[in-house]
């Protein structure tokens, strides 16, 4: 699936666990949809009063932090999200090969 693209309608605290979008559709099946602010991601938990929807914030080893007014909102399915094992997203992700430095 294709991520759709919104704006938060309304300043989003560290702890919020609710938040308005100018715009808000659910995507078809039965897939889990995240979202994503800036470098956090958050598993929507609820739509039923969409545009506002419930989060779970910090998702995916991402931090919960404040998000201003008009921050860009993109969200879609897990596939749509991968991220490194520290919660960075990777917008391109490509596989790496480990190593190991044993001299330390």
């Amino acid at each position: 699936m294709a991520t759709s693209k919104t704006y938060i309608a309304s300043a989003l605290s560290a702890d919020a666990t609710r938040v308005t979008l100018a715009a808000y559709t659910a995507p078809g099946g039965r897939a889990a949809i995240l979202i994503r602010f800036d470098d956090e991601i958050c598993r929507v938990t609820d739509t039923a009063s969409a545009p506002t929807i419930g989060l779970v914030r910090g998702y995916m080893g991402t931090l919960a932090v404040a998000h201003e007014v008009r921050t860009a909102a993109e969200y879609g399915t897990p596939n749509d999200f991968p991220v490194t094992s520290k919660g960075s997203f990777l917008s391109n992700p490509t596989l790496a090969t480990p190593t190991i430095n044993v001299n330390t």
